[in-house]
């Protein structure tokens, strides 16, 4: 499963860092993926930051 949108970090109280940010993973369980997150900038030739994550359904 792939997820994709733009957000923006903030840079404490003066800045932000506007991107991609992609996530890719997979189901481990009904309730549980696990899988990589890339974040692209939209300004600047950086290169992406790559991380891991875990998503967890909520109970009700």
């Amino acid at each position: 499963m792939t997820l994709s949108g733009r957000v923006e970090f903030l840079i404490g109280n003066v800045g932000r860092d506007a991107g991609t940010l992609t996530c890719k993973g997979n189901f481990e369980t009904a309730d549980l993926i696990t899988g990589e997150a890339d974040f692209s900038p939209l300004v600047g030739e950086r290169p992406s930051k790559l991380g891991t994550f875990k998503a967890v359904r909520a109970k009700e």
